[in-house]
């Protein structure tokens, strides 16, 4: 889809959704990556996430859309158009747009770490000290270990004696 064709879907589903014409443009970002679009309060125009745009998506596309012009038109009425008004919850509900931008597999993915530690053995590189990550999480004493993934024995493992905790 095209920056012309997308103008015209935006158009449809203005009038169509909202009894009201969209007067302003339509554009395709394709840097977005969490979000599906967003209104421009300055100039009034659209940005759409380009992602979005194949057939596969284009049911999250319409309600995207939908979202956007709710901002669209409340803000042109001088209405509550933030996601916390009211005016913005109830308009967004009764045309059916989404409320949050669907995941597509575009988002970083957080990597945990997990910590491992022995409860009989010292605490090394002063975890459980204030300032620490693992501060409040371990015992006067436990050998620290730093891991990307936990063990494949899990996450509290009684036989070795092994805690795991996971902390950002």
């Amino acid at each position: 889809m095209n920056e012309n064709e997308l103008q015209n879907l935006v158009e449809e589903i203005s009038l169509k959704y909202f009894d009201r014409p969209f007067k302003h443009r339509v554009k395709i970002n394709r840097r977005m990556t969490t979000t599906g679009g967003r209104y421009h309060l300055d100039d009034h125009h659209l940005e759409i996430n380009a992602h979005f745009l194949v057939p596969q998506y284009h049911d999250y596309l319409v309600g995207i859309i939908k979202h956007e012009l709710t901002h669209y038109h409340l803000h042109l009425l001088s209405l509550g158009y933030r996601h916390r008004d009211r005016n913005f919850k109830i308009l967004l509900k009764k045309v059916g747009g989404s409320r949050y931008a669907p995941d597509i597999g575009l988002r970083k993915k957080k990597k945990y770490r997990y910590l491992y530690f022995c409860a009989e053995r010292r605490p090394a590189g002063g975890a459980g000290e204030p300032g620490h990550p693992a501060e409040g999480l371990l015992p006067a004493s436990g050998t620290i270990l730093f891991l990307l993934r936990p063990k494949q024995y899990g996450r509290n493992d009684e036989q070795t004696g092994i805690r795991s905790f996971r902390y950002q």
